[in-house]
């Protein structure tokens, strides 16, 4: 059977639309990540005293921006099922934040083993959201 165009390929019966919404992203999920963005603010961001060269130093951001590449790094890892909570992985964050970290990876790991393919798909968006493309925004909903 030969087909003369694409719209030949799907018959108006054919088209199944899904009117399902997504599942919402779980609010233990959405608190680790805010705990752990709101940990690594208050350490690195403010960590040095106000009025001090160090507290006007650019590296400061720097060094934010890259503890949360890290962290989405190590949360993508994560969700394709490797083993990222460790001491190596850990040392990268301030001794601080290092529990809030844990958390985080321990339920991406969780939550990526139990969900289905799908179900998933908020929760990828949500990684990157919070840790790529949102790095600076401070609230747990990216509505």
């Amino acid at each position: 059977m030969e087909y003369d165009s694409d719209e030949d390929l799907y018959e108006e019966d054919e088209y199944i639309q899904n009117d399902v919404p997504p599942p919402d992203i779980d609010d233990e999920f959405r608190e680790a990540f805010f705990d752990v963005k709101q940990s690594l603010t208050k350490t690195i961001i403010n960590g040095p005293t106000l009025g001090t060269r160090d507290a006007q130093d650019v590296k400061i951001i720097n060094k934010y921006i890259k503890a949360l590449n890290n962290l989405y790094i190590l949360s993508l890892n994560a969700e394709r099922g490797f083993t990222v909570v460790n001491d190596v992985n850990l040392n990268k964050f301030p001794a601080e934040s290092r529990e809030k970290v844990k958390v985080v990876l321990n339920l991406v790991t969780e939550y990526f083993k139990k969900l289905s393919v799908a179900d998933k798909i908020p929760y990828e968006n949500y990684i990157r959201n919070s840790f790529k493309e949102n790095q600076f925004v401070l609230h747990n909903n990216f509505e």
